[in-house]
């Protein structure tokens, strides 16, 4: 069986720059980036099947 893990990713051009556990994480590193940088950091969910053990 398997179960579907979620994450959180900081994009930049289409790029997966840090994945996190939480949206707010998430938001929070893009905006650094951005008040950093300038440049637009995207935020999306990342989706990744895993098998469970039993």
């Amino acid at each position: 069986m398997e179960k579907l893990i979620t994450q959180f990713g900081v994009y930049l051009h289409g790029q997966l720059l840090a994945p996190y556990d939480t949206p707010e994480k998430a938001y929070k590193s893009a905006m650094f980036a951005y008040e950093e940088t300038g440049l637009f950091h995207e935020v999306r969910e990342i989706r990744q099947a895993s098998k469970l053990d039993y």
